[in-house]
């Protein structure tokens, strides 16, 4: 392939990421102000530029404040407050999608890592009384409901996973950080992505 090709799709790539990064602050905002913007216009375009990123694993640097790279510099000028609810857009967003367009996601490479991470920080807003979301918002988008669809989610995307997916030390980290929060999501990982617990006979879900 041309590099010139090459280079001007990575560079359109990093476009439509930073137009979808600038999307989840105004879809989070529609959450938290909801008399002030339209949900379902900035969930609409949220979706739009999903579907165009969906295949490449640049798209869930959004979500990652700590490990944004290239896009770092557009994470520091969003308040502390946006950066800490990216997980309740993320899964807020998500679970909106198309079961094709999921299906997609999953195949991406870090998928799986950004889901159980965002998923933990999700549960400790939602334990910290961080994630309520205001009065005349869709039932869809109550904290509990989204919390409890986005595990459901997790376990049924854990088993589709190859082992491959995760290395040895992530799958521990990752095992680690749903120990004492979610147990469930814990042994789903044990059971199915670490090669020493694998048996044909387990089956989880």
């Amino acid at each position: 392939m041309d590099k010139k090709y090459v280079y001007l799709l990575h560079f359109f790539v990093q476009v439509l990421v930073l137009l979808l990064f600038l999307c989840v602050k105004d879809h989070l905002s529609s959450l938290l102000y909801p008399q002030e913007r339209s949900l379902q216009t900035d969930t609409d375009l949220c979706s739009d530029l999903l579907l165009a990123l969906v295949d490449s694993a640049d798209w869930l640097l959004v979500f990652q404040p700590n490990e944004r790279g290239v896009y770092q510099p557009i994470a520091m000028v969003t308040s502390d407050e946006l950066n800490r609810l990216m997980p309740w857009a993320f899964y807020s967003l998500l679970l909106q999608q198309s079961a094709e367009l999921l299906r997609r996601a999953a195949c991406c490479p870090g998928f799986l890592h950004t889901s159980v991470l965002c998923y933990v920080a999700l549960l400790q807003l939602f334990l910290e009384g961080d994630a309520l979301t205001p009065a005349g918002q869709p039932d869809q988008m109550e904290p509990f409901r989204i919390l409890s669809h986005a595990k459901q989610f997790l376990l049924r995307v854990i088993p589709q996973t190859p082992p491959t997916a995760l290395s040895s030390s992530r799958l521990r980290q990752l095992e680690s950080q749903c120990a004492d929060l979610d147990r469930e999501v814990a042994s789903a990982l044990s059971v199915h992505l670490d090669p020493h617990s694998l048996s044909p006979e387990m089956d989880f879900l």
